[in-house]
């Protein structure tokens, strides 16, 4: 019997803050004492899976003292002093355990969209999260939009990866040769630590809007003849497939079907795990040997244990937030390189968009309510 376990990061009206306002990150709200602990305990099964998505340059956490920002006070330090206690762990226990992103690092917090001149967007913050083990990741839709950051992504943090960056319908186009080639590896088998052979894709949904850069529809993908080579092969236990693409059923983005259909013409019973993004924090079951798994965005987690057995998979989740000591000096000297702490006033009260059940627009809590006025 195979076990397999998940684990999934303005008022108009302000006032001034004084002069002579010196840079300190103690500002940044640490988790308090009564902060909500994970619901029950993670499930460890034979591979197990940690999975980020949407980190959106979320590497500092959320500095808030308004709740719920506290849950999710952890930065990307912390998250590597997780994933290297998970990983001990997982040694101990003699199981694998894998970590794994489906894109999305750009656009969001200072961290990526500040960027020096003659700079490119994001891309010390990609060094950065390069500093983690990660043994699989897959490309957003924010990686393509400009072409500056497609080719840093192609040029500078794809070879980082040594083939497990994965972008199996995402190309880019070079200059000097006009051909267009995979911005990363179309796919990767490979042979856990504890002799368990897994194959992954890297997916992107139907995405138009690149610059240099070309998606080809998943429909078409799947009909590729290296996609079909790769599933003629039967030496698989496991597939784990990031990709960036939402995994709620009747979503007009999602386009896992086309892949799920394909792999069950090939193998029928192997188990299969989707892990997804763009609206995150869903999952569902394609059917009774799969799993399909968005994780919460901007460095939240989201955990799920699943146990495979000859017949069936059953589930368990829980939801957890990656707490833990500061330990990351280099973000924070790259968020005061790009003078990202410098405090310009606070506002008189906190806007949100859908946190509170009575932010029915308009409303003087919600933000968008002030740009009517």
């Amino acid at each position: 019997m195979l076990r397999l376990g998940l684990v999934s990061a303005l008022t108009l009206v302000v006032f001034a803050c004084d002069q002579g306002h010196k840079h300190d990150h103690s500002i940044r709200s640490y988790a308090p004492p009564w902060v909500t602990p994970p619901a029950k305990e993670l499930v460890w099964g034979e591979i197990n899976i940690i999975h980020t998505t949407d980190s959106h340059g979320w590497l500092q956490g959320h500095q808030k003292s308004t709740f719920p920002e506290p849950n999710y006070s952890g930065d990307f330090g912390d998250f590597a002093q997780f994933v290297t206690r998970m990983k001990q762990i997982a040694a101990n226990k003699q199981v694998d355990l894998l970590l794994v992103d489906s894109g999305d690092l750009h656009d969001g917090s200072g961290l990526t969209d500040a960027y020096p001149p003659k700079g490119v967007d994001g891309h010390e913050a990609n060094e950065i999260f390069a500093l983690l083990p990660y043994d699989l990741l897959t490309i957003g839709n924010h990686e393509l939009y400009d072409n500056s950051v497609a080719w840093d992504v192609y040029q500078n943090f794809v070879p980082k990866w040594n083939g497990s960056y994965l972008t199996s319908n995402a190309n880019i186009t070079l200059s000097k040769t006009n051909s267009s080639v995979p911005i990363g590896a179309r796919y990767k088998k490979f042979t856990t630590a504890h002799k368990r052979t897994i194959m992954s894709f890297g997916v992107l949904f139907d995405f138009k809007g690149g610059t240099n850069t070309t998606t080809q529809t998943v429909e078409d993908m799947v009909n590729e003849p290296w996609f079909i080579k790769t599933l003629q092969d039967q030496d698989i236990d496991l597939f784990v497939i990031p990709g960036h693409m939402p995994v709620t059923p009747r979503d007009p983005l999602n386009k896992w079907q086309y892949v799920h259909t394909t792999i069950r013409k090939y193998h029928p019973d192997t188990p299969i795990i989707y892990l997804g993004a763009v609206f995150n924090n869903t999952d569902n079951t394609p059917d009774g040997r799969s799993l399909a798994l968005e994780s919460g965005r901007y460095m939240e987690t989201v955990g799920a244990n699943l146990t495979a057995a000859p017949q069936k998979v059953e589930f368990s989740r829980s939801i957890g937030s990656v707490v833990r000591d500061h330990v990351s000096g280099r973000l924070d000297a790259l968020a005061d390189n790009y003078n990202l702490s410098y405090v310009y006033g606070w506002p008189t009260q906190n806007y949100t968009l859908n946190q509170y059940v009575v932010a029915i627009y308009p409303n003087a809590s919600r933000i968008d309510s002030e740009f009517d006025t």
